[in-house]
């Protein structure tokens, strides 16, 4: 049976904080060993419950940090149409 090799993952995890929208995507490198350790790229569509409440908690600490300094931090709305 052929080996692969995982040598790195990236989650990317985007918020449109004006329609409350969220998308995430795994994305990984790996390697065939077997064929002169040949690179190729997986790629993963993520959602759930602990995607959305991960961004919402970093959102929040992101908020944390712009209102340092006494300073207002509001959401954006969408368009109007």
């Amino acid at each position: 049976m052929a080996k692969k090799t995982l040598h790195q993952v990236q989650v990317t995890i985007v918020k449109n904080v004006a329609d409350g929208s969220v998308s995430a995507q795994c994305q990984a490198i790996a390697t065939l060993p077997e064929i002169e350790g040949t690179r190729f790229g997986v790629s993963l569509p993520m959602s759930g419950d602990a995607i959305t409440e991960l961004i919402d908690n970093a959102i929040s600490a992101l908020k944390d940090k712009m209102a340092e300094g006494g300073h207002t931090v509001e959401d954006a709305v969408p368009p109007e149409e």
